[in-house]
């Protein structure tokens, strides 16, 4: 093979190679770019919940269920935030309840979601912007056992919670039959607990959809026990996650 033949093998050979190199170059471009756009149109939602203590009205409804012969309807702030660059719409939401002693789906168990403020019901609608933060009243209820539907049989109908947690401390129970010890006005206290908590409880999944189909998930329950050497103050609360 002559001398020229072999400088044109070589110099084919680096065509080759540059070639395929900006091939490459150029696919990692494309790709970095399509991830920088999926970066830039990403969804992202911090949502967490905690109780309502306050004085609220209520309803105590009979179901004329011997295991479960009442719902009571419980007040839950939640706190959406949109951490994401594009607007946030709810799609859909749902509540779960995941206890076993409880029966898992009921009518009553999601009453829907009503604005903080003024008690309508929330217009979902209304996107939230990125860097905004929603805050709502997620209108749950929760089963009652006939212990507990006992002692608040006389507040059946509309009632307000402090009327509930006067009859409940009366009789040292929880909703849901804990036994538990006054501590002060609005207090109570749960004693003679396992080491993991209460022998009763409600635990409860709130799924919040978008409009792009994406479920937001975020765990609690009722009530929460906080472990230590001595029985917690009443706290509902239990460190929820999001998605």
């Amino acid at each position: 093979m002559s001398q020229k033949s072999n400088k044109s093998l070589a110099y084919s050979k680096l065509s080759l190679l540059i070639a395929g190199f900006s091939l490459l170059v150029a696919l990692g471009g494309f790709l970095y770019t399509m991830w920088f756009n999926s970066q830039q149109n990403r969804e992202m939602l911090l949502s967490d919940v905690y109780p309502n203590l306050f004085n609220y009205d209520l309803n105590i409804i009979e179901t004329h269920q011997s295991d479960f012969p009442a719902i009571i309807q419980t007040n839950w702030n939640f706190r959406v935030t949109n951490i994401g660059n594009v607007p946030f719409s709810i799609y859909d939401h749902n509540i779960q309840q995941l206890s076993q002693e409880y029966p898992n789906e009921y009518i009553g168990l999601d009453a829907g979601l009503f604005n903080a403020e003024t008690g309508d019901r929330l217009n979902l609608d209304s996107p939230i912007e990125p860097g905004h933060t929603l805050r709502f009243t997620w209108q749950i209820g929760l089963v009652l056992k006939p212990e507990i539907y006992e002692i608040l049989k006389d507040l059946t109908g509309e009632t307000t919670w402090y009327e509930v947690a006067e009859k409940l401390s009366e009789a040292n129970m929880d909703l849901c039959g804990n036994s538990i010890e006054t501590v002060g006005p609005g207090r109570i206290r749960y004693h003679d607990l396992s080491p993991t908590g209460p022998e009763s409880i409600f635990f409860l999944k709130a799924v919040i959809t978008s409009t792009k189909g994406i479920d937001y998930i975020v765990d609690f329950s009722y009530p929460a026990y906080l472990p230590g050497p001595t029985p917690p103050d009443w706290a509902w609360f239990s460190d929820p996650y999001s998605h």
